[in-house]
């Protein structure tokens, strides 16, 4: 595993400055820290791109750790849903979503005098279905992680190695992951999904998503985490939240939390 860092160093030291997408979770977290282990802080920026779509507390995570760490940090705002292909929920949303956040982020990084603008893809990425790959190919942008072979195991527990918190932060996604594909979606839409995902998160679970079909809510945490929803307190404050926001049918998913769900109601696999 250590020889797996060591090759991640060397693979950052010749990008001499750059500029990190960072979300403030477990990946670009380590990536960040790694950056500034081999190029120093001066050399490094961080940039973490804030919208409707993404949830709020990301941008004071990211901001709390960037701080810690003595880079400069840069937040600034996007508008994913500006984009039809992003607003109608295409298939491909993800590639036209991240090519518009890539190239503010190139933007920024040329103002910062950055060579290179870095992203924190691994290795098991590699086996799910994202779109998005194909903007960071385009766009010249750079995966550090994946390219020194670095799964996700091998991060959270590299992160715990290097004194970093930030290892088992579940990962989030953006707010769109929620509803079916060919969906539009509102501000008002993604409000909803927040407000029922943080009063979920209020009875314990920290990994929530509310995945929304019609007037129909389906909440899927982890396993050992349902029996705090099932509780007739949780769950009748959850259906409340749920029916003041206009939906009919509450369901705990039984089966748990599972990443990629809605890809794989869709049939949709890595291209």
């Amino acid at each position: 595993m250590m020889d797996k860092y060591k090759r991640l160093l060397e693979i950052l030291r010749p990008m001499e400055k750059v500029l990190v997408a960072f979300s403030g979770g477990a990946d670009s977290s380590f990536l960040l820290f790694a950056a500034v282990e081999a190029l120093g802080k001066g050399n490094v920026t961080a940039a973490t791109a804030v919208s409707p779509a993404k949830p709020a507390r990301e941008a004071a995570s990211a901001e709390k750790l960037a701080g810690a760490l003595g880079v400069d940090h840069i937040i600034f705002e996007v508008d994913e849903l500006s984009l039809d292909e992003v607003a109608g929920n295409r298939k491909d949303r993800c590639y036209h979503c991240k090519k518009h956040i890539f190239s503010r982020l190139k933007e920024k990084a040329g103002k910062k005098k950055a060579v290179h603008v870095l992203e924190a893809s691994n290795t098991d990425d590699e086996a799910a279905y994202r779109p998005g790959e194909k903007a960071v190919r385009e766009m010249g942008i750079k995966s550090p992680l994946k390219e020194a072979g670095l799964s996700k195991r091998d991060i959270v527990e590299l992160s715990g190695a290097c004194g970093l918190e930030t290892g088992g932060i579940p990962p989030e996604s953006c707010y769109l992951t929620r509803f079916p594909y060919d969906t539009e979606i509102t501000p008002g839409k993604i409000k909803k999904v927040e407000d029922i995902e943080n009063v979920v998160r209020s009875f314990g679970p920290v990994q929530v998503r509310a995945r929304v079909y019609g007037e129909r809510v389906r909440i899927e945490v982890p396993r050992k985490d349902i029996g705090k929803l099932i509780r007739k307190e949780a769950y009748n404050t959850i259906e409340g939240v749920c029916a003041a926001h206009g939906f009919e049918n509450v369901t705990i998913d039984p089966e748990g939390y599972r990443s990629g769900r809605m890809d794989e109601e869709h049939g949709q696999k890595k291209t």
